[in-house]
């Protein structure tokens, strides 16, 4: 068996996992970028892990470093 979680916010796992304690990803805001302090939940099959904070809303874009 395997949890599920709706309606949640998730993102590529590469730019949780390349940085360091705490986990933050690079979102970009027009010419802008922060980083944004997050709470990382269950990663799925496909490369997305869950994430949350208060800095963090549906329909920011989070930058993705090339691999």
């Amino acid at each position: 068996m395997f949890d599920v979680h709706k309606g949640v916010l998730a993102v590529p796992v590469v730019p949780c996992s390349r940085s360091p304690r705490p986990v933050r990803v690079e979102v970009v805001d027009g010419s802008e970028r922060r980083l944004v302090t997050v709470t990382t939940g269950l990663f799925d099959d496909r490369g997305l892990v869950e994430v949350s904070s208060p800095g963090l809303r549906e329909g920011m874009s989070v930058e993705v470093p090339r691999s």
